[in-house]
């Protein structure tokens, strides 16, 4: 497993890869299945953040998330308070 941070001044990237199994599911596949809330929850947190999300995978590949957030978002503690 690899995990990369990189800050930059308009946005924060997190990378977390592994080597593992993979998958041929896109990520509207793996989001529509709602016995697993981990990457739906995570999708609608990067969204209510104007930020982005991909997964990058493919059988025997492992499976690759990136999620980029801009650093420059308007005030919204409020929003953030209620899904905290």
């Amino acid at each position: 497993m690899a995990i990369t941070l990189e800050y930059r001044s308009d946005e924060v990237s997190l990378k977390i890869a592994d080597n593992g199994a993979g998958s041929s599911l896109t990520l509207e596949e793996l989001s529509s299945n709602r016995t697993k809330f981990g990457l739906i929850g995570l999708r609608e947190r990067v969204e209510m953040l104007l930020g982005n999300m991909t997964i990058q995978t493919a059988p025997g590949q492992g499976f690759t998330v990136v999620v980029t957030l801009p650093t420059n978002l308007p005030d919204q503690s409020n929003s953030l308070r209620e899904w905290q």
